[in-house]
């Protein structure tokens, strides 16, 4: 899932999807445009792969929506020393089943949103620290992988860490989990500060670098 543009609360929006074709290993995914208007707002891949009745599209008519900032695969486990946040979440209730007995997409997410919310701001990225420098976060691109879903009434756990800085933008790896660490769902996400004035990304804050657990700087 992409972001490409803001969206007021109450705006118009039209989700158009297609089949993917000529698209190497992502051959046959379903992309999903989301639209206000004529301006695009978020951009999806639906996998697996299946047989759905859609139309067609290339590939290379949508570069947009292919990925672009999550294509390494995270470490599974935090490097040494990284800052790791754990969260308990509750138990599984049954609005949070979809028709065919899933954790609900955006379920995953809202956990995902909570968990990273809680990282984010132990490490200095405060609603004090936007109204200060006026530097605040905003998500770009995240890739769940959702897993088996335990019995209702079964109580949840998630954890996240840093793995990655790189100039304007951080990378988090995030976990749901039962209590013995049965995987639930995986969430990659990448976030790019960005000055609340200019609505432009700039330089991750130094400070966020001691997340990674040593002097690990990426490249722009």
């Amino acid at each position: 899932m992409r972001f490409h543009s803001e969206l007021r609360i109450s705006a118009p929006v039209e989700v158009r999807s297609a089949r993917l074709t000529d698209a190497g290993a992502l051959d046959g995914a379903i992309v999903h445009l989301l639209l206000s208007g004529d301006r695009l707002a978020a951009t999806a891949l639906d996998m697996p792969i299946g047989d759905a009745d859609l139309p067609e599209i290339a590939a290379s008519d949508v570069p947009f929506a292919l990925p672009r900032g999550i294509q390494d695969s995270p470490p599974q486990t935090p490097t040494s020393g990284a800052d790791m946040t754990e969260v308990e979440l509750g138990p599984i209730r049954s609005e949070d089943i979809d028709h065919a007995g899933h954790l609900r997409f955006d379920t995953i997410l809202r956990f995902s949103s909570n968990i990273q919310h809680i990282q984010l701001n132990k490490l200095g990225l405060t609603p004090e620290f936007a109204d200060t420098h006026n530097i605040n976060r905003m998500g770009v691109e995240f890739r769940v992988s959702p897993c088996a879903t335990p019995p209702l009434g079964t109580p949840l756990q998630g954890r996240t860490w840093l793995w990655k800085i790189a100039g304007k933008a951080l990378w988090a790896m995030t976990e749901i989990t039962t209590p013995d660490r049965s995987s639930v769902a995986a969430i990659e996400m990448c976030v790019v500060t960005v000055d609340l004035k200019t609505r432009k990304a700039v330089a991750v804050p130094d400070f966020m670098y001691t997340a990674l657990g040593g002097e690990h700087r990426g490249t722009t």
